[in-house]
């Protein structure tokens, strides 16, 4: 989602930015059930069916290249096992709004500023990223692996060292 920035403002979705357009405000935007206006709900395709929970914890925004980049997580119920089962439900059907919101969001607000100068586009990329998290166990595993087998010979080296010097101390003290 493109924005034309102010050089006055902070952009949203940054640790410079308050009120509604703060990082902890906008989450509570995109998280929203009863939001009339804003809100994953409204444009995730099984948010609207029914046939998935958001994941409000892992929901996150940033700002990044002047872009502002929402990312929303999905807990699909039943679960589907292939990415043709997947892509539809988890699909987004038009812009996600965070803007001109029908619940106040202004926690902290200070005079002057209304974040006026912005102009949020949507842009052509509505593709999903699906992350892998078999990926993380992975690393995981061979991290592990490595651990356990520096720990063995670290051990095995100890006792041979260990059995070598009772050696030589019984050899000397034999006559």
């Amino acid at each position: 989602m493109g924005v034309a920035n102010s050089a006055e403002q902070p952009a949203p979705c940054t640790t410079e930015a308050t009120g509604e357009y703060s990082i902890a405000s906008m989450k509570e935007k995109l998280n929203s059930p009863d939001d009339g206006a804003c809100g994953f709900r409204h444009q995730v395709t099984c948010l609207g069916d029914g046939t998935c929970t958001l994941d409000t914890d892992k929901t996150d925004c940033r700002y990044e290249d002047g872009k502002v980049i929402l990312e929303y997580f999905v807990n699909l119920t039943p679960g589907v096992w292939t990415p043709a089962e997947r892509d539809p439900l988890i699909a987004i059907k038009g812009k996600i709004q965070f803007w001109s919101c029908s619940n106040d969001y202004n926690k902290r607000r200070r005079r002057g500023v209304d974040y006026p100068d912005y102009d949020f586009e949507q842009s052509n990329d509505n593709s999903s990223i699906a992350t892998d998290d078999s990926e993380s166990v992975h690393h995981l595993a061979a991290t592990t692996v490595g651990v356990a087998t520096v720990v063995a010979i670290t051990a095995l080296l100890s006792f041979l060292v260990v059995r070598l010097r009772k050696r030589r101390s019984e050899d000397v003290s034999t006559p």
